[in-house]
């Protein structure tokens, strides 16, 4: 076995976490700005009629 492929392995491991984390932090990102747009078009046709 040689080295190198393990400390590739291990990078490729630790670029598969990172990209994990990306998306579960764009996931949460996306759910805060689907609430905030909820939010505004809830409010938004009440201050209408008044």
């Amino acid at each position: 076995m040689p080295g190198g492929f393990a400390r590739r392995q291990g990078s490729v491991g630790v670029l598969a976490r990172k990209t994990l984390q990306i998306q579960e932090l764009l996931a949460l990102i996306l759910k805060g700005l689907e609430a905030i747009l909820v939010l505004i078009l809830l409010n938004t046709p009440i201050r209408c009629r008044r």
